[in-house]
């Protein structure tokens, strides 16, 4: 009979195989804020298709931005073809 800890061993007996069994870590350095932007000055409009998602006017962004950066984000991806 074989037990959880001499299979576990087994699987850390190499450099590789530590690595391929290895526990994912996330942080919030290794986070990425989606940003949908409209041209104009719109506001903000509500995307159907993905609930609490919403595309932003390029006015609203600067404001947008240091509220994401104060709760610890610090990048950002813009999805968008705003005019300016």
């Amino acid at each position: 009979m074989t037990f959880p800890t001499m299979r576990m061993r087994r699987l850390r007996r190499t450099h590789s195989l530590r690595k391929m069994v290895q526990e994912t870590r996330l942080s919030v350095d290794q986070l990425v804020f989606p940003l949908f932007v409209v041209s104009g000055g719109s506001g903000k409009q509500p995307i159907k298709s993905m609930p609490d998602q919403y595309r932003w006017s390029v006015d609203l962004l600067p404001g947008l931005a240091r509220d994401i950066l104060s709760r610890g984000l610090s990048t950002v991806l813009l999805f968008g073809l705003p005019d300016n």
